[in-house]
C-alpha cells in the first residue's frame, strides 16, 4: 500500500505540472481566454461539461473541508484553476496520511472526512441522498440536452478548426479531471471489467457519464444512509446489486415512452386490465386514435386526438362500478385494480417505485429541454404564425387530456389550495408539471410500498382497509 501512495502522489504532482505547463504556454502564445471569439458553441458545451465534473469535485470537497472558510477557498480555486487545484488537494491529502492509514486502505482515508470513518454504518434520517440523486440525474439531462442542441445548431465536433490553443487547453484541464474521477472509479468497482467500461465511458462522454455513475451509487443507498457512504466501495457496505438491467429498463421505458400524456395513460391501462390481451387492445387503440383519427375522421374527432381512446377507457371504468362502490368512493374504485382493494397494505420489495421516480424525473427533464431548444431555435411561441388549424387541434386534445388528470390531482390533494395550484400548473406548464406531480408522489411513498398506492389519496391509505372490511 505504501508503493501504491508514493506512485499515487508521483502521479498527482505529474498531472499538476502538466495542467499548470499548459496553461502558461497556451497564455504565453494565444493570449488571455477572456475574448468573445472564443466562445463558440463547442467550446461552450465543453465548458458545461467541465463545470459538471468540476461541481462534483466541488460537493467532496465542502464534505471534506470541516472549516467553512477553507472550503471557500478551496471551491473558489477550483472553479478558477480547475485540474490544477484538483491535484494539488487530492495530493495534500495523500501527505496527510499516516503511516497507518498508508498501511491499511489509503484511498478510504483520503475520501472520508476524519470524525466519519468509525461512524461508517450510522443510520439516520438524511434528505441528502435524496436530493443527490434528482441533482445527479438533472444534471446528466442537461448535459445530453447540452451536447444534442450543440450537434443540432453547430454541427459534427470532430473538425480541425475547432482545435484552437484555448480549446486544447481547456480539453487537458477536463481529461485530467477525468483521471482523477477514474481513479476514484477504479477504487469503487471490485470487477476490472466495470471498471474499465466506466472509465471508458468517462473519457467517451464526460460528465453525463460522471453523473450516470454517481447516480447509480446513490440509487444503492438507502435514502436514510449518510451520503458519504458514496464515497466508498460497495464491499464495504452491502451486497452487490445488479444495477446494469435497473438503467438498462429506465433507457427502454425512457424511449419508449412519448413525452405526451398518452404514456401515462399507458401506464395505467397496463396496470388496471388484468388479462394481457385487453391491455393491448387498449394501448393500440391508445396509439392508432392519438395517431390517426383526425387524418382519417378529420374535423370529427379534432378535438380528440389522444384523448379519444383515454376517455373512452375512463367511462368505461365509470360504468362498470356498482352501486356499493358509486356510495363509497368511487375514484378510488376507478383507480385500483379488483385484487389490489382489500390489499393496499401490503408491503413487499417493489423496485417499481425507484423506477418510476428516475423515469418521472428523466421525462420532466427531457421535456424542459424541448421547450427551452423550440425557444433557441424558433422563439417564443406567442405569435400567430405558430397557431395553425393543427397546433389548435393538438392543444384542444393536450388539454382534454388534462382536464381528466387534473380530476385524479383534485381527488389526491386533501387542501383545494394544493389542488388548484397543481391544476394551473398542469394547464401552463403540461408535461413539466405533470411530470413534476408524479415524482412528488412518488417520493411521499417508501421504495418498498406497492406502486398502486401512488393513485390513491394521501390521507386515504391507512384508512381505506377498515373501511372496506367494515362494510
Amino acid at each position: 500500500m505504501a508503493i501504491l501512495v508514493t506512485g499515487l502522489r508521483t502521479f498527482f504532482v505529474a498531472l499538476f505540472c502538466l495542467s499548470s505547463a499548459t496553461v502558461i504556454y497556451t497564455v504565453c502564445t494565444d493570449g488571455l481566454p477572456f475574448r468573445k471569439e472564443l466562445l463558440t458553441p463547442w467550446m461552450a458545451a465543453t465548458l458545461v461539461d467541465f463545470y459538471i465534473n468540476i461541481f462534483a469535485l466541488a460537493l467532496w470537497i465542502i464534505y471534506k473541508e470541516a472549516n467553512f472558510v477553507s472550503s471557500v477557498v478551496w471551491i473558489i480555486l477550483l472553479v478558477c484553476f480547475g485540474s490544477i487545484t484538483a491535484c494539488a488537494y487530492i495530493f495534500i491529502q495523500l501527505l496527510k496520511l499516516s503511516p497507518q492509514e498508508t498501511a491499511q486502505d489509503p484511498m478510504y482515508h483520503v475520501l472520508l472526512r476524519h470524525e466519519n470513518k468509525n461512524q461508517e454504518e450510522q443510520k439516520g434520517k438524511y434528505s441528502q441522498v435524496v436530493a443527490g440523486r434528482i441533482i445527479f440525474t438533472i444534471l446528466g439531462c442537461v448535459m445530453i440536452s447540452t451536447l444534442i442542441y450543440t450537434i443540432v445548431t453547430d454541427g459534427s465536433p470532430f473538425r480541425t478548426e475547432l482545435l484552437t490553443p484555448w480549446m486544447s487547453a481547456t480539453l487537458i484541464d477536463f481529461y485530467v479531471n477525468v483521471v482523477a474521477l477514474s481513479v476514484w472509479v477504479a477504487y469503487k468497482e471490485t470487477s476490472w471489467f466495470s471498471a474499465s467500461m466506466w472509465i471508458v465511458l468517462l473519457i467517451c462522454f464526460g460528465s453525463a457519464t460522471t453523473c450516470a455513475y454517481i447516480a447509480v451509487q446513490l440509487f444503492q443507498l438507502s435514502s436514510q444512509d449518510p451520503v458519504y457512504l458514496v464515497l466508498l466501495r460497495r464491499n464495504n457496505r452491502w451486497m452487490r446489486a445488479i444495477f446494469t438491467d435497473f438503467y438498462i429498463n429506465i433507457l427502454a421505458v425512457a424511449l419508449r415512452s412519448i413525452i405526451d400524456l398518452s404514456s401515462l395513460y399507458q401506464l395505467w391501462i397496463v396496470y388496471k386490465e388484468a388479462n394481457f390481451v385487453s391491455s393491448a387492445i387498449w394501448i393500440f387503440l391508445l396509439l392508432t386514435l392519438g395517431r390517426y383519427d383526425v387524418r382519417v375522421l378529420m374535423f370529427l374527432f379534432a378535438f380528440t386526438i389522444y384523448s379519444v381512446a383515454s376517455c373512452g377507457y375512463v367511462f368505461i371504468q365509470l360504468l362498470k362500478l356498482s352501486p356499493q362502490a358509486s356510495a363509497q368512493d368511487p375514484v378510488y374504485h376507478v383507480l385500483l385494480r379488483p385484487e389490489h382493494k382489500n390489499q393496499e397494505q401490503q408491503k413487499e420489495v417493489h423496485s417499481q417505485v425507484v423506477v418510476a421516480r428516475v423515469v418521472f424525473i428523466i421525462l420532466g427533464c427531457l421535456m424542459i429541454a424541448t421547450v427551452i431548444y423550440s425557444i433557441a431555435i424558433y422563439g417564443s411561441p406567442f405569435h400567430e404564425g405558430v397557431f395553425t388549424p393543427w397546433m389548435a387541434a393538438l392543444l384542444i386534445d393536450l388539454h382534454g387530456n388534462v382536464l381528466v388528470l387534473s380530476v385524479w390531482v383534485a381527488y389526491k390533494e386533501t387542501s383545494w389550495l394544493s389542488a388548484s395550484v397543481w391544476i394551473v400548473l398542469l394547464i401552463c406548464p403540461g408535461g413539466v408539471a405533470t411530470c413534476a406531480f408524479i415524482s412528488k408522489q412518488l417520493f411521499q411513498l417508501s421504495s418498498q410500498d406497492p406502486i398502486y398506492l401512488l393513485l390513491l389519496k394521501n390521507n386515504g391509505r391507512a384508512t381505506k382497509v377498515p373501511l372496506l372490511s367494515s362494510v
